[in-house]
This record gives C-alpha cells, structure tokens and sequence, in this order.
C-alpha cells in the first residue's frame, strides 16, 4: 500500500474523530488548541497508543479537506443555521510558534462573546482530561 492512500485513511479516521469529538457538548463552549482536541479524543474514545495523534496531524489533517475548511471557516457575524458549528483560529504568541484553536458549538450558533480576544479564553480542559472516562 502506498504512502499516500495510507495517510490519506489516517487524516479521513483523525477527521472523522475530532468531528464526533465536537459534538460531544461537554466540549462546547471553549477555544482549545489542536494538541487538546486531539488528547480530548485519545481520551474519550479509548484510542490506543497506534491510532493516536497530535494536534499537528490534526491541522495537517482539517487541512486536506477543503470542503471541511470551507465550512468551518465562516464570518461569525453571518453564521448560517445550518453552520458546522466548528471555528477555527490561529494565535502567534510572542517568540513562540502558531497555536491553531478550534471552537465547537451546536449547529448554526456562534462563539460566546468576550470582553477581550478570543486567545486570552484558551482552555487546556484540564478539567474534560481528568474526567474519569467508562
């Protein structure tokens, strides 16, 4: 099998789980970096150490698929009703490298808003990782 059908089965399984990981609503409501959502999944779905990913396969990942991109990406002042429900952003911290977010909410609905920017709202979810998960 060749390199490529293989990596294009791993970005369709991390795109298909970091999808079903965004409807999952104890996750709504917070932007988190892409390393998050994908421990969030390794978490909750009980993946083994050979199926994990990192938050950088996960961008790579959403990358390959335009049409997903296309969807996710959206003026939060003209969401759609029938929006994915998915935002993503990007944040350069002084001296360090881009931190690439998603914020997830039910279908149609936009962020919160805040007082400040949306990256001084980051989570890590420390709270969702130490759930004990059945």
């Amino acid at each position: 099998m060749s390199t490529r059908i293989q990596l294009t089965g791993r970005n369709e399984f991390i795109r298909a789980s970091f999808l079903e990981a965004s409807h999952i609503t104890d996750f709504h409501g917070r932007w988190m970096p892409a390393e998050t959502w994908s421990q969030l999944a390794a978490a909750y779905f009980q993946l083994s150490d050979s199926i994990k990913y990192d938050g950088k396969a996960l961008v790579n990942a959403l990358k390959c698929d335009k049409r997903l991109t296309a969807q996710m990406d959206v003026n939060v002042s003209a969401v759609p009703r029938d929006h994915i429900g998915l935002f993503p952003a990007s944040y350069k911290p002084k001296g360090q490298s881009m931190l690439y977010c998603f914020y997830a909410t039910e279908k149609g609905q936009t962020p919160r808003k805040t007082e400040q920017a949306w990256y001084h709202y980051i989570s890590n979810a420390m709270d969702l990782l130490s759930k004990r998960v059945m």
